[in-house]
């Protein structure tokens, strides 16, 4: 007699995504240990969720489907993909030209908006530019023709303020859309974030699902560019009549990232009781806030005599899981005796590595255009843990020894009216409005041309003093980017999300070109932009 208490065989689906393959088959390692770990796991089908390639790169295709087959032989897994930006790239013609090319090479024959069903379940794939009327439609009919059911929808862009980085990479109009959908679970790309990371997932009026990557990723460093890392996260979604769970794995070693809190979605989704609710996740009942040794202690080192820059080293905090930021906050002491802010920087924890190889400290250095020397100044750092609980701060105070005295070769102490604001295009001039810009989404700052008549790999550092507001909480980038033709001198600095003190930024580069950059703002909100000082110098070291 056969039992029935015997557990239902899930329907598993192995996931990957932005793997950004090139032409070159060793591309494609990384891939083919994620099919080899997908076999092991008798997934029923392989879904890419976007930017398989770089860009368009029809070698590189052939090398994923021959990787594919190898592993799975005659007996394969159904295959699915989501169409993205990156896979369009390179292909003249546009984007069907591209989508003929990936389909024909990777051997699959679903158009780019497919509905159907794997074990009785709706899946839906859309390619990253679909419209939303026609999205609407296919989740109409996935609700209407499987009741009661979860709506599996794989998709590159996440909802907007879902999943973490989606308030910088996460699409408005889907989070409108999907709200009106609580059967739905978006599993998505683009952000390339560690599958560590327990900001992956997330509940409100649906369910949010990040897939990581297979490529480098850097994630948000408020105040900085955070050096990009590699990642090696694939997902397994087992899905069970009373639950979807979510199971996290290293491609390399097919270790699992906490085999004892895998993400477990219960069904059918009911709205005040999921589990991923932030305001269910991160209350300080249900979770422990990070803190530091008793006798840790933050570290200074005044780098060359005279000094060329500081570097802070940050003892490991522990708890709270583990830390997702450490914020560092730089404050210098006015005539006044008090420590006023300059500037907040935020440095990714090492969840990302496995917990063995996470060092006992890391550091981060901060160039000298952030200090004045016989100033006194102050670092405070605070743990932050990935359900947003802060620990007790470090601090230690210092006083900026004698600097290397850099040229300056240009200076603004009124830069509202003394520097154009502009779109990108330059077509049109922001005028103030009293003492800010107000601005919707972007804008550039003009930088006046110091860098013609240098010698040939001159150094140079700009220093920004400004402040920025917003109507609601969002990260603004800013980016030193040399026009016509495009050139990025300094990459992606965000502004740190609810941190609208004045703050200071600088940026030490190399400008070959000798083109003068300018200073672009994007991926913000409707707020007021204030620009205080604006130095340019030439290097000396």
């Amino acid at each position: 007699m056969i039992s029935l208490l015997a557990e239902v065989k899930p329907v598993r689906f192995g996931i990957i995504t932005d793997t950004h393959i090139d032409n070159r088959k060793e591309s494609v390692d990384l891939c083919k240990k994620a099919f080899q770990f997908f076999k092991t796991q008798e997934v029923d089908a392989v879904v890419h969720v976007g930017d398989l390639a770089e860009r368009s790169s029809p070698d590189g295709y052939a090398y994923y489907r021959q990787a594919f087959q190898e592993t799975f032989g005659e007996n394969p897994p159904k295959a699915f993909y989501v169409f993205a930006m990156h896979d369009t790239n390179n292909v003249p013609a546009g984007k069907e030209a591209a989508f003929a090319i990936f389909r024909e090479k990777l051997g699959f024959e679903h158009d780019l908006c497919l509905s159907t069903e794997l074990g009785g379940y709706p899946v839906i794939i859309v390619p990253q530019y679909v419209e939303m009327g026609k999205l609407e439609s296919m989740l109409q009919e996935a609700r209407k023709s499987h009741p009661q059911k979860p709506i599996l929808l794989f998709d590159h862009f996440p909802a907007l303020d879902t999943v973490d980085n989606s308030v910088m990479w996460g699409d408005e109009a889907r989070r409108i859309l999907l709200n009106q959908y609580p059967e739905v679970i978006q599993i998505s790309g683009h952000i390339h974030g560690s599958l560590r990371n327990e900001g992956n997932i997330w509940q409100g009026e649906f369910t949010a699902v990040n897939a990581g990557g297979l490529s480098t990723w850097s994630g948000l460093a408020p105040g900085t560019s955070a050096a990009g890392v590699m990642n090696y996260g694939a997902l397994v979604l087992e899905l069970y009549p009373e639950k979807a769970l979510f199971r996290r794995f290293d491609v390399r070693t097919g270790e699992e990232y906490r085999a004892d809190a895998p993400w477990c979605v219960p069904l059918p989704f009911v709205s005040a009781t999921a589990p991923y609710r932030p305001e269910i996740r991160y209350s300080r009942e249900a979770t422990v806030a990070p803190f530091f040794g008793e006798t840790s202690e933050l570290g200074i080192d005044f780098v060359g005599t005279p000094c060329q820059k500081v570097t802070l080293s940050i003892p490991e905090a522990t708890g709270g899981d583990t830390v997702f930021y450490y914020w560092v906050d730089l404050e210098e002491m006015n005539t006044k005796g008090k420590f006023v802010p300059i500037t907040r920087r935020g440095i990714r924890g090492n969840f990302h590595l496995p917990p063995n190889d996470r060092p006992e400290t890391l550091s981060t250095d901060f160039c000298r255009g952030y200090f004045d020397a016989g100033k006194n100044y102050r670092f405070t750092v605070t743990p932050e843990s990935f359900y947003h609980q802060f620990g007790k701060a470090l601090t230690t105070e210092f006083s900026m020894p004698a600097m290397v005295e850099d040229q300056v070769v240009f200076l603004s102490e009124n830069p509202m009216t003394e520097l154009p604001f502009t779109n990108w295009s330059q077509e049109k001039t922001f005028a103030p409005e009293g003492n800010h810009y107000h601005i919707k989404d972007h804008g550039m700052l003009t930088i006046p041309d110091c860098f013609a008549n240098a010698p040939a790999n001159a150094k140079f550092r700009i220093t920004l003093d400004f402040q920025v507001t917003a109507k609601k909480p969002y990260f603004w980038t800013i980016e030193l980017h040399c026009l016509n033709p495009h050139e990025a001198l300094f990459w992606r600095t965000t502004v740190p999300l609810n941190h609208f003190e004045p703050q200071r930024l600088a940026w030490e580069f190399t400008n070959k070109t000798k083109r003068p950059p300018n200073l672009l703002f994007y991926n913000g909100v409707e707020g007021n932009l204030i620009f205080h000082k604006v130095k340019i110098q030439q290097l000396e070291d």
